[in-house]
C-alpha cells in the first residue's frame, strides 16, 4: 500500500520507473508461461518472478496478520 500511494503521488519518479520496469518483465514471464504467443520467457523475467515471490512469501510469514485498510487504494485522485 505504501509503493501504491507513492505512484500516485510521484508517477514519474525514479522509484515508479524502476517498479514499472519490474513488473513489466515479471509479466511478461508469466504471459509467455500461459502460451501467449508475443511474450518472451527471459532470464530477468524469471528473476523478476522468483524474487518477487519469495519476498510477498517472506512478508506473509513475518507481518502481523490483521486486515489491512484498503480505503486508501479505493479512494480516487
Amino acid at each position: 500500500m505504501p509503493a501504491t500511494k507513492h505512484l500516485r503521488v510521484h508517477p514519474y519518479s525514479l522509484f515508479s520507473r524502476f517498479l514499472c520496469w519490474w513488473f513489466n518483465h515479471r509479466v511478461e514471464y508469466i504471459a509467455a508461461q500461459s502460451g501467449s504467443r508475443d511474450a518472451r520467457k527471459t532470464a530477468m523475467g524469471w528473476f523478476a518472478l522468483s524474487v518477487t515471490y519469495a519476498l510477498c512469501w517472506v512478508l506473509s510469514r513475518t507481518i502481523a496478520r490483521r486486515p489491512a485498510d484498503q480505503s486508501d487504494l479505493r479512494r480516487s485522485t
